[in-house]
């Protein structure tokens, strides 16, 4: 853990953990505080999103969750995801110079197109009340051999790093833009629009029901979703598994 130290205050360290989001929800219903965080050198369980496995080796990226409890509603829940992925390409390009792209709704990607970061966020609500949520982050920091499939790059290939260097600068970043999204929601698509996107590009949309199609991504409606042109109509994608068609 050596390119980690010193690490953020607040942060609490585990060496390997089954999955950081558990282990931040276990101390959100213990009562923590906002800002809670847990950082884990190895994941044995991490997971993305639709139940996907995140590849965790020891060493090797920066694998950490975060409690938020924001006063927003519902309809403003479905921003957090867009703005923290922002605030990400923010944080690496003012730290690294290193310019990214964005995919909707939650991942970072290389210029190339190769997966970079992602974002898995979960919430508990009761009575229609946003009691917690659970923000969990992944970025892929040092080289590792990743599956084919995954088409997955890490940062260290494109620009030196240090993990602790890094994950400070995210943390103080995210916490700007997270304090001017509870004051204006609307702030998440300002920023994610300021990006390199994947708007205006031909996308392939993988519905939660298993259906595939393809159009033209043209927008983002108030809350986040994304306007994709068909050959005969516009279609919003509230949820689903984006990917860019060549």
């Amino acid at each position: 853990m050596t390119d980690l130290l010193p690490l953020p205050e607040g942060v609490q360290y585990k060496a390997e953990v089954g999955s950081t989001m558990d282990e931040i929800r276990a101390l959100a219903r213990a009562g923590a505080p906002e800002w809670t965080v847990v950082l884990a050198d190895q994941q044995t369980h991490g997971r993305g999103r639709r139940g996907k496995v995140w590849q965790s080796q020891a060493g090797s990226g920066l694998y950490f969750s975060i409690l938020l409890r924001p006063r927003v509603t519902l309809s403003s829940l479905g921003l957090l995801p867009l703005l923290v992925g922002a605030s990400l390409a923010a944080s690496i390009q003012s730290h690294l110079g290193l310019t990214t792209q964005l995919k909707w709704s939650n991942d970072l990607l290389s210029l190339d197109g190769r997966k970079l970061a992602g974002i898995l966020l979960e919430s508990e609500v009761i009575r229609n009340k946003v009691k917690f949520v659970v923000l969990g982050i992944g970025v892929n920091v040092h080289f590792q051999e990743f599956p084919k499939e995954l088409k997955a790059a890490a940062l260290e290939e494109f620009v030196a790093v240090r993990r602790g260097d890094l994950l400070r600068v995210i943390l103080k970043q995210l916490r700007l833009d997270y304090a001017r999204f509870l004051e204006q929601p609307e702030f998440a698509l300002q920023l994610w629009k300021s990006f390199p996107n994947n708007l205006g590009k031909i996308v392939q949309i993988l519905e939660p029901s298993g259906d595939t199609w393809s159009g033209i991504a043209l927008d983002l409606d108030s809350s986040g979703a994304l306007l994709v042109q068909t050959e005969t109509e516009i279609k919003t994608v509230f949820a689903g598994e984006v990917s860019l068609l060549r």
